[in-house]
């Protein structure tokens, strides 16, 4: 997370950012930015990147998530990690797993 915060903050259009977590690891991160562009640019950065693919392999970081540019008509879908392939699958009604396993309850908060 300090690396991603410390590359964005050197990038055009960033305004600032914050970050909370829990005692059980539960956390979020809001980012403040000039313009929808200069946040989607954000996410291309390199320590952005290696974090989202650390998310992103099967039994990677975290068990949950749900990214979103916060703008008209930019919402995207929760993700949940399938406890039986271990990879990220999108919760998107049909609470099931591209491997066919059924995702286990997201969390409350989620």
């Amino acid at each position: 997370m300090r690396a991603i915060i410390q590359e964005i903050a050197q990038m055009p259009g960033f305004i600032s950012t914050s970050t909370a977590m829990s005692a059980e690891g539960h956390g979020v991160t809001l980012t403040a930015w000039e313009d929808i562009a200069s946040a989607k640019a954000a996410v291309q950065g390199e320590a952005h990147k290696a974090a989202m693919a650390d998310f992103f392999k099967v039994n990677g970081i975290g068990d949950s998530g749900w990214t979103s540019f916060w703008t008209e008509g930019q919402l995207n879908l929760r993700l949940l990690r399938c406890t039986a392939c271990g990879e990220m699958a999108m919760v998107s009604g049909a609470e099931t797993c591209k491997c066919g396993a059924a995702l286990p309850e997201p969390a409350p908060y989620l």
